[in-house]
């Protein structure tokens, strides 16, 4: 059973390989460690029997939630989880009214430059991204 909750600080090390390995690039443990003690800033982890499969961080302004990093190990995606940290994100901002992504372009950029990513899977990538959009756009209506 996925179970949402905060991050931990001893979650970190975790979270790190996570983004590196999906994501291609971390925030880092010292900045993840400093925003688990931010008011403005919030992360969370999807485990499944303790072991962390998936995380989510935000930063929230008033009716507004930025995005900052969204990964869901490739083990276990398409399986809701992804559904799930996004939904603890409205639940615990119940006037939310509009999501954005950090610098978006600054991402394809990376995995173009740094990773070297083949056209194709920046493409993949970018129709993953407007998937996601249409979706919170239609159907949970926050963009």
């Amino acid at each position: 059973m996925v179970e949402i909750r905060e991050l931990k600080k001893e979650d970190i090390d975790c979270v790190v390989y996570l983004e590196k390995a999906f994501l291609g690039e971390s925030l880092g443990k010292e900045i993840l460690e400093e925003e688990c003690d931010s008011k403005i800033a919030k992360f969370y982890v999807a485990t499944i029997d303790d072991k962390i499969v998936g995380y989510i961080g935000r930063y929230a302004y008033l009716d507004e939630a930025e995005i900052l990093n969204f990964v869901v190990d490739k083990a276990y995606q398409r399986q809701g989880i992804g559904q799930k940290l996004l939904n603890k994100i409205k639940e615990d901002l119940p006037s939310l009214k509009k999501i954005t992504l950090e610098d978006i372009h600054s991402y394809i950029s990376h995995l173009a430059i740094e990773n070297r990513s083949k056209p194709a899977t920046r493409a993949r990538k970018i129709s993953t991204l407007r998937i996601f959009f249409k979706y919170l756009a239609t159907k949970e209506k926050i963009l």
